[in-house]
């Protein structure tokens, strides 16, 4: 029954093939100066780098392996969702085709190549065809057990660009609900490269 209501600005960039992302927490107080950044690399040999910046302790904590399968700030969302995956992150196979709420998708079942970095055992997503990108995710654990599912929404077109806008992950047996909402989008606005150096964090 209880609420967590949690406001932050999310900034990212491309650096050639690969892609840096901070986010920053802004409201309540108590999580207010709270950083992730993360740093993922295409070439699936290198492992994407993520660090957390805790301002009570003036701490800069690296998450790897298994931090990255913890909950990201209490949310159904694990750390490992907030990176970005590449393609060849993972093995894809088709499984059909099919409607969902009305869109005509693809459904592809996608195995991560790294399984020990991973809570998941595999992801079931449904692809729009129209403007590829997903509509729902189910989520397996290691046992094969579906157990969260996210549903993507609010599909706007900004600058050119298809966006998501909204984010709902449900994890039943815990009997909890996640919402993430986009709000002010913006792309190519200029963003300088110092903001997501990790030596910044601190700052």
């Amino acid at each position: 029954g209880k609420k967590l209501v949690r406001k932050m600005e999310l900034f990212s960039k491309k650096f050639g093939p690969d892609e840096r992302r901070l986010i920053r927490f802004i409201e309540p107080p108590d999580v207010r100066g709270i950083m992730y950044l993360t740093w993922s690399y295409e070439d699936i040999e290198r492992d994407d780098d993520m660090w957390i910046f805790l301002p009570a302790e003036s701490l800069v904590r690296r998450i790897s392996g298994g931090g990255k399968k913890g909950s990201f700030m209490r949310s159904d969302f694990a750390n490992e969702d907030i990176e970005k995956r590449e393609v060849d992150d993972d093995e894809h196979r088709l499984l059909r085709s099919e409607e969902f709420s009305g869109v005509d998708c693809y459904v592809v079942e996608r195995v991560s190549k790294k399984q020990k970095d991973t809570n998941y055992s595999k992801r079931i997503v449904w692809v729009r065809k129209d403007i590829w990108l997903p509509m729902k995710v189910e989520y397996y654990n290691k046992r094969g057990k579906h157990f969260k599912t996210a549903i993507y929404g609010g599909f706007k077109e900004i600058k050119g660009i298809w966006t998501i806008t909204k984010i709902m992950v449900e994890t039943p047996r815990k009997g909890s609900k996640t919402l993430m909402q986009y709000d002010n989008v913006d792309y190519n606005i200029g963003l300088s490269d110092a903001i997501f150096e990790q030596s910044n964090l601190k700052r």
